[in-house]
């Protein structure tokens, strides 16, 4: 175990490399084929530019890993080409910036992610973490999405300065785990490219949905029209669907029981 005090443009790991590590104002991190990288609890590795892991390598992330996007760099990315998908362990990623969108590729699953670069994020491929922190900018999934794979209410969770997810949100489709029999309420904050579009499944506990496993939520357009529509609810009546958009939550199997 040794400790790292230095400025580099690129660092290559070609062996096993067990570290307690602070590196700041590094340019590019790339892991290789059959090489590890182990950062311990505590510790906080700052690369500025992008990271990439060949498959055959391994990460493992105890302390911090923040990824920065900065104007005088052409990209920022995230890109793990690894076969056999694992853990990344019990630390976090970051993705921050002011000024370039950052793409992700990773089949592992991460402890945590955080969100917090003004330009959003956009996924290549599905995103598997245990929590998703949203600070700053949207994380636009495409035809992917973000899967949540804690059933904990605050798996998703907002920063203080992004009350009711305003400032960061996910542009596309959410997969949260959900144990309703425990947890009440569940948050997805959901939206468009410009807007977020808040969805929350409330009152849960009463009458816990069961024969679920999961729940995929989006928000899109409005399909068909309005020919026909008469719903009431509480004494008030529907007669036509907003044009703005709709929220898809559609979950894994069809509720045996129960109601939100």
């Amino acid at each position: 175990t040794f400790k790292l005090f230095f400025m580099l443009k690129i660092i290559f790991f070609s062996g096993l490399a067990v570290v307690n590590i602070n590196v700041f104002s590094q340019q590019l991190l790339h892991i290789k084929n059959n090489a590890s990288l182990l950062q311990q609890n505590g510790c906080t590795m700052k690369i500025e530019g992008g990271a990439t892991l060949d498959n055959g390598s391994k990460l493992t992330n105890n302390g911090i890993i923040n990824i920065v996007a900065k104007n005088d760099n052409a990209t920022a990315d995230f890109i793990d080409s690894s076969a056999v998908p694992y853990n990344y362990g019990t630390g976090k990623i970051v993705f921050s910036g002011n000024a370039n969108n950052q793409n992700i590729y990773t089949p592992d699953t991460s402890e945590r992610i955080d969100i917090d670069n003004s330009a959003g994020v956009t996924l290549l491929n599905n995103l598997k973490t245990k929590k998703l922190y949203l600070k700053n900018g949207a994380v636009t999934t495409g035809s992917n999405k973000v899967i949540i794979t804690s059933t904990a209410s605050d798996a998703i969770e907002e920063d203080i300065s992004n009350a009711h997810f305003t400032s960061s949100w996910v542009n596309g489709k959410i997969r949260r785990y959900v144990n309703p029999a425990t947890v009440n309420n569940y948050k997805f904050p959901v939206g468009s490219a410009l807007n977020p579009q808040l969805a929350e499944l409330d009152s849960l506990n009463t009458n816990p949905l069961t024969g679920v496993t999961y729940i995929d939520t989006y928000f899109g357009e409005k399909q068909g029209n309005d020919h026909g529509l008469n719903v009431e609810e509480d004494g008030a009546a529907y007669i036509s669907v907003d044009s703005g958009g709709v929220w898809y939550i559609t979950p894994d199997a069809e509720p045996s029981g129960g109601s939100y």
